[in-house]
């Protein structure tokens, strides 16, 4: 792999074997800086910089689409030794031993190795923490608290929701490094009362860092949106949908509840809404947040409640590749996959896990599990993600070799 590139990208001219592996040359601009295994190519990018998309469009190994950043416009490409014999024989070609310009916003299609002809594509260049400069996000992630009144139990009189919330709360306060803000994505509370809205500001209000809610099944848009009227990113009215700008990472809140139902709910209106955000900002690294989740997990009981019109928003996510995660809730446990050109997942809830119950081949019920966190950790272009059991009395001990 190439690891030194400067300022941009590695395109291909006729490389050699070697010991079996089809190689390419990689060159910048007019110098050549290295080879690059062929699989490998789209990894070929300087200190600084967002791995290139070097995609395949055709049926042989050799035939890929180059797509070249901004900064390249009015460099030169050197592509070989035989494209420079072939370039004089093309009509028009530029002269001077195989050099060809290129405009902003062109890219190349190398094919058959060293033929190069130029094709506009649409462009983009992530801009995040790989940027010099510019430090990671951490993301923190709690769902499904089940808040009840002050002093009432949840799960049947079994669960206190709210001291597992304060422990939750505890443990964000001292995490280190300190997270940039909280998602939490629903089933704030369970019946949706104001008095569960209470109780729940009493104990999120701790929180140090800033927190973003959202909606689940259990919940009421009127009173959640009148016991957090100060949270300047609720809309007024309608769907508690919104955008969190100024972060690395941009971040689009959404609003699956469907009044009445334990399933979500993303309409044709909400899921314009997304289409048009998304558009907004092409270029940005982008998560999204929800509780319902859009996919089936194997567990058919929780499928029964799952998200309709998931397959359509995924239409819509599929045509934003900067959509780099969605994260949900409401399955009160751990869950990933690749799904519409992203990652999505859900993640434990704070409330007890819901137990595990493949193909409803066991017990649909719930087990007393330690509330969970989940973090999202934006760095070096890409999302890590972590989760982490909230258990004070199994603190983290140091290893002793």
């Amino acid at each position: 792999m190439v690891d030194h590139l400067p300022h941009s990208l590695a395109v291909a001219g006729r490389g050699r074997h070697d010991h079996g592996t089809t190689r390419r040359r990689a060159v910048v601009a007019d110098q050549t800086v290295g080879f690059a295994p062929i699989e490998r190519l789209g990894e070929a990018v300087g200190p600084g910089q967002r791995p290139i998309a070097v995609e395949r469009f055709g049926g042989e190994l050799d035939d890929r689409r180059v797509l070249l950043p901004f900064e390249m416009a009015g460099h030169r490409i050197v592509a070989g030794r035989e494209r420079q014999q072939r370039q004089g024989r093309q009509k028009g070609a530029a002269r001077g031993r195989g050099h060809r310009r290129f405009a902003p916003g062109q890219a190349w299609d190398v094919r058959r190795g060293v033929a190069i002809v130029p094709a506009v594509v649409a462009l983009r260049q992530l801009q995040g923490p790989g940027q010099p400069g510019e430090p990671p996000m951490l993301i923190a992630h709690i769902t499904d608290l089940h808040l009840r009144a002050q002093g009432e139990m949840a799960f049947s009189g079994h669960v206190d929701t709210a001291a597992r919330l304060a422990q939750t709360v505890d443990f964000l306060n001292g995490f280190k490094p300190a997270p940039a803000l909280v998602l939490v994505t629903g089933d704030l509370v369970d019946y949706g009362k104001p008095e569960e809205y209470a109780n729940l500001r009493r104990v999120l209000d701790r929180l140090r860092a800033p927190a973003y809610l959202i909606p689940g099944n259990h919940d009421n848009r009127d009173n959640l949106r009148q016991a957090y009227a100060d949270h300047a990113y609720l809309p007024k009215s309608g769907f508690l949908q919104y955008v969190v700008e100024g972060h690395p990472v941009r971040l689009i809140g959404l609003d699956t509840l469907d009044p009445g139902k334990v399933g979500g709910l993303m309409c044709p209106e909400r899921i314009a809404w997304l289409d048009a955000r998304l558009a907004e900002a092409r270029d940005k690294p982008t998560l999204l947040f929800m509780h319902h989740p859009p996919y089936s997990t194997g567990m058919v009981r929780m499928d029964g409640y799952a998200c309709v019109g998931g397959d359509r928003m995924g239409e819509v996510v599929r045509r934003h590749p900067q959509v780099e995660r969605v994260v949900c809730g409401h399955l009160h446990r751990a869950t990933v996959r690749r799904w519409c050109g992203t990652v999505i997942s859900s993640s434990p809830a704070t409330a007890p896990e819901v137990a595990l119950n493949i193909h409803d081949q066991g017990i649909h019920g719930w087990v007393e599990t330690p509330p969970y966190v989940g973090f999202y950790l934006w760095q070096d272009g890409g999302i890590v993600s972590h989760l982490t059991a909230v258990d004070p009395a199994k603190p983290a001990r140091p290893f002793v070799y």
